[in-house]
């Protein structure tokens, strides 16, 4: 194999390799609840000990939000590989700390910003959200090039349990085989302009 075309195969290797990873490794996590029996509609943001509301992704925090009325309770959120066929990643939010029941009825509005493949802007491919027991979550769902925004009643997130995972794909890319065809095949064409 010459240099040109060893070049580009090592090139093609390094795009399917970054594919495997999530970008960038703080994503933005919001859940905002409103309705139920709070004096004033509540809706906050969750948000760890310094005040942020970032989430290394793989990994496991316990963020806590303190404005209803007046306490704190903690969330569970954590992150990493999906485990659901056809589904690259997924972020878990466990509210079973947080009295979910105050606000039925209710909405709660999901939010994960800033999700997508390194160094592309390529969109979310699909969405699912599956409640504690593992079901099918209902849901309005809002994804584009590097967010996720799902609105839907607290009444459903009791019932699953109180946890919400969501999972998410990115959009097909070529597959390994066809990258490093196309890399060869450019390979060729310099060659042929050289000569």
């Amino acid at each position: 194999m010459k240099m040109g075309s060893k070049l580009a195969f090592v090139a093609a290797l390094t795009v399917v390799v970054s594919g495997v990873q999530a970008d960038p490794n703080v994503i933005g996590i919001f859940a905002d609840l409103s309705g139920g029996i709070a004096p004033n509609e509540f809706s906050d943001s969750i948000v760890n000990d310094q005040g942020s509301n970032d989430h290394k992704f793989g990994a496991n925090e316990t963020f806590e939000s303190v404005s209803f009325p007046g306490l704190g309770f903690e969330v569970d959120v954590s992150s990493g590989a999906s485990g659901l066929a056809g589904f690259d990643w997924r972020v878990t939010m466990d509210f079973n700390d947080f009295s979910t029941v105050d606000f039925d009825p209710g909405t709660i509005v999901y939010s994960l910003e800033g999700i997508k493949r390194p160094g592309t802007d390529l969109p979310i491919g699909d969405v699912a959200l599956r409640d504690g027991f593992g079901a099918i979550m209902p849901g309005d769902v809002v994804f584009d090039a590097g967010n996720i925004t799902i609105e839907g009643s607290i009444a459903d997130l009791i019932a699953g349990d109180d946890i919400i995972s969501i999972y998410w794909s990115q959009a097909p890319v070529p597959e390994p085989m066809t990258l490093g065809l196309l890399a060869m095949g450019g390979a060729t064409l310099l060659r042929r302009r050289r000569r």
